[in-house]
C-alpha cells in the first residue's frame, strides 16, 4: 500500500560523499525555489550536487558537456515523472516498484524495464546485473547501496521541498543528468507561469483542512507544508496546527473541534471512498462542508503530481470555490 509521504516522512540526517574536482572553481547556478540541489558549471562539465536540510552536500556527480547517463536505475517512482516529462525513458533500465507504476501514462516500455525492488525491499543482484551508470535514490535507501561501488549514486530528496514549485524545479536537475537542460528550463518556466497566474489572494473566509486517520491516530500537515501552501495560494483560510511542515498528531476531540468550523475537508486515500466512509474514518458527525477526495493510486498522485502544481492549484480553487466538483486529482464526495 502506498503511504502518503508528507504525513509520515520523518526528517533523517544522512551523509554520502563522492569525488569532485579540486582544481576547478565552480560557478553555481541559483534556483528560484528549490533549496536542496545545485548545478555548477565548470570547464567542460557540470557538477550536480544534492543537499540535506542543513545545506550539507550529501551526493555529487559530474557530467561532461553534451553527455548524459544512458543506463539509469530509479529507486523511487516519483523520479519517473521527471524522466517522462523530458521524454528520456529510453535511458532508464531499472525502476523499483515498477509493477505498481502507471507505465502507460508515463511512457515506459514494460519490456525494457527491470523491476529492481518491491514493497520497500531492493534487489541488489538485479541492480548490479543491469550495469547501471547512475543510481538515483533517497537518503532512506542509500545505506542499502553501500556494497555497490561500480557506479555513482545520486541522492534525490525532492519530497523534502515544501514549496509546490520547488519540487517541480527538480526538473532542472534531471535535465542536467540527461543532457536536456534547455528543455527542462523551458518546461519549468511554463509550469511556474501557470502556477503564478492562478494564485488567488485569500479574499474568501472559507476554512479548509486536511486530516488523515491511520490506525487510532489522526494527523494534519504543518502550516508550512506543501499542501497547505497550495491551499493558501488557492485563496482560502487554512486550518493547521503548529509551525513548520512536519505533520502534527491530533486527538479525536481536536478533530471534532476543527470540523465544526470547516467549509471543506481534504482526504487522501489509496482507494475510492464515499463521503460517509471518510467521515466515519475521521469520527466526524453532522459535517455540512465539502469533502474532497484524492485517490492517490487511481490518479497517479505520487508519480505525476510533483510536476503539476499548477494543475493541483487550479483544481483546488475550482473545487473549493464551487466552480467544479471533479478534476484529475480531486473530486467532491
Amino acid at each position: 500500500m502506498k503511504v502518503i509521504r508528507w504525513v509520515f516522512i520523518m526528517l533523517l540526517a544522512s551523509t554520502f560523499g563522492s569525488c569532485r574536482s579540486k582544481n576547478s572553481v565552480p560557478i553555481a547556478t541559483n534556483n528560484d525555489y528549490a533549496s536542496l540541489f545545485q548545478l555548477k558549471k565548470i570547464p567542460n562539465r557540470v557538477v550536480v550536487q544534492t543537499k540535506d536540510l542543513t545545506n550539507k552536500v550529501i551526493s555529487s556527480v559530474e557530467i561532461a558537456d553534451k553527455k548524459s547517463f544512458k543506463r539509469v536505475v530509479l529507486l523511487n517512482t516519483p523520479y519517473c515523472a521527471y524522466v517522462s516529462k523530458l521524454n528520456v525513458q529510453a535511458s532508464v533500465v531499472g525502476i523499483a516498484a515498477f509493477e505498481s507504476l502507471n507505465s502507460n501514462v508515463l511512457g515506459f516500455d514494460e519490456d525494457s524495464i527491470v523491476n529492481v525492488g518491491e514493497k520497500g525491499v531492493l534487489n541488489l543482484e538485479k541492480i548490479q546485473a543491469l550495469q547501471p551508470d547512475l543510481i538515483i535514490c533517497s537518503s532512506y535507501q542509500v545505506q542499502e547501496l553501500s556494497l555497490i561501488t561500480s557506479c555513482p549514486v545520486l541522492i534525490v530528496n525532492e519530497f523534502w521541498e515544501q514549496h509546490p514549485l520547488a519540487k517541480a524545479e527538480w526538473l532542472k536537475l534531471f535535465g542536467a543528468l540527461f543532457n536536456e537542460v534547455e528543455t527542462a528550463n523551458e518546461l519549468f518556466k511554463e509550469i511556474e507561469s501557470e502556477y503564478l497566474k492562478n494564485i488567488q489572494s485569500a479574499t474568501s473566509k472559507l476554512k479548509v483542512m486536511n486530516v488523515q486517520q491511520y490506525g487510532a491516530h489522526y494527523y494534519t500537515p504543518g502550516c508550512e507544508s506543501l499542501l497547505n501552501q497550495l491551499l493558501n495560494d488557492a485563496g482560502v483560510v487554512v486550518n493547521c496546527d503548529g509551525e513548520g511542515s512536519k505533520s502534527k498528531e491530533l486527538s479525536k476531540e481536536q478533530v471534532l473541534m476543527y470540523s465544526l468550523e470547516l467549509d471543506a475537508l481534504l482526504y487522501f486515500s489509496t482507494n475510492d471512498k464515499t463521503r460517509k466512509e471518510v467521515l466515519e474514518e475521521l469520527a466526524i458527525r453532522n459535517f455540512k462542508g465539502k469533502v474532497l477526495l484524492c485517490n492517490t493510486v487511481k490518479t497517479g498522485y505520487f508519480e505525476e503530481a510533483v510536476l503539476h502544481p499548477d494543475q493541483l492549484l487550479k483544481e483546488l480553487k475550482s473545487c473549493i470555490h464551487a466552480q467544479d466538483n471533479k478534476g484529475k486529482y480531486f473530486k467532491e464526495l
